[in-house]
């Protein structure tokens, strides 16, 4: 079993979103152990995604309030430490017109 203390080296998931505001930490650590702080996340909205956009902002995010807006193929690192340094708890996502596209993740220690 791993030590949950312990942040994973990497990992990768490919997370199919909603229309309904979802936080990132809920969803990767309900199928990435040990998702922490410290690491470098990067986001990517799946090529197949055409004609949809996965929205990225903070918990009061919603379709006509989000931080960036992400189509097919766009991506966003986030380093771990730094002036763009954000806990993952804080980023939320969801999808411009309730369809469900896939948002591309991984983690690195």
């Amino acid at each position: 079993m791993p030590d949950p203390t312990i942040p994973v080296a990497y990992a990768a998931a490919q997370l199919t979103l909603s229309g309904t505001k979802q936080n990132l930490y809920t969803l990767l650590s309900a199928i990435i152990p040990n998702v922490g702080a410290g690491q470098t996340v990067l986001l990517q909205a799946d090529p197949g995604n055409e004609g949809l956009v996965i929205l990225v902002g903070d918990s009061d995010i919603s379709t006509t309030r989000y931080g960036y807006a992400m189509g097919a193929g766009d991506s966003r690192v986030y380093p771990p430490s730094g002036f763009q340094s954000v806990p993952i708890s804080n980023i939320w996502v969801m999808c411009s017109t309730g369809a469900a596209p896939l948002l591309n993740v991984e983690v690195v220690a």
